[in-house]
């Protein structure tokens, strides 16, 4: 639809689940998580012309030994796919037999050229490119964090990993209960910021979320809102102050 939300239209046919859809860079292709009504043989990534014309077109095939893929995202240039795969593993914990991991994949917009650029051990998820194409940046819940997530940096092959976000986790119990992580990064067209998510809980403050926004370097975290905000993301134009 456009931005005043005149010229509502369907591009999907609504066979079976679709979600999760980005623009391609030229405003030509919308890609999306699809399962065509026949998971998980059906599950993968598809584009589909903006104007909804012709069929959807299939860009990855799930594994057998995967859970889903979701949140696919172009390149600043149009020739590559970010996107989250899951999968569950066994543990040895009787309470809780198996757990979720995911992981970032990138792939070539003709389907070619998938690789897997984060282990699966450090959750990456929901990520977004630099404008330069560069480099990604993602939400991750590395060891150390348990299930609290952090905002994280990486080349865009995965390497030079690092957090950018320094989270709380959970501590405490009780009265003394705390907690804090970040989420739903998105970056600046200038790429001189990151917007996030930024959750917690203070037994003073009780439950706050909002958006902050970070330098690349990890430096100069400022609060923009307080008030419920989430998936946040930026326009062309990055007003300054």
């Amino acid at each position: 639809m456009r931005p005043d939300g005149s010229d509502v239209r369907k591009i999907t046919d609504s066979v079976g689940y679709s979600g999760g859809a980005s623009w391609s860079p030229d405003g030509r292709w919308l890609v999306y998580a699809a399962d065509r009504g026949r998971y998980p043989a059906g599950a993968g990534i598809y584009a589909t012309a903006s104007d909804g014309s012709g069929s959807p077109r299939r860009i990855t095939t799930m594994p057998s030994t995967s859970t889903g893929q979701e949140l696919p995202r172009f390149s600043p240039d149009g020739k590559r796919l970010v996107f989250d795969e899951g999968r569950e593993i066994a543990t040895t914990d009787p309470d809780q037999p198996t757990i979720e991991q995911l992981a970032l994949f990138t792939v070539r917009f003709d389907g070619s050229s998938l690789r897997r650029i984060t282990a699966w051990e450090i959750n990456g998820q929901d990520a977004d490119w630099s404008p330069d194409g560069r480099r990604l940046v993602f939400a991750g819940r590395p060891a150390e964090n348990g299930n609290i997530q952090d905002v994280m940096l990486a080349d865009e092959d995965g390497g030079h990993l690092r957090l950018l976000t320094q989270g709380d986790g959970i501590s405490g119990d009780g009265d003394s209960f705390r907690y804090q992580e970040s989420f739903n990064p998105a970056w600046a067209p200038d790429g001189s910021r990151i917007v996030f998510a930024r959750a917690a809980y203070t037994p003073a403050d009780g439950f706050v979320i909002g958006l902050k926004t970070i330098r690349p370097n990890s430096t100069s975290q400022t609060w923009l809102a307080q008030d419920e905000a989430h998936q946040p993301d930026w326009g062309r134009i990055l007003l300054r102050h």
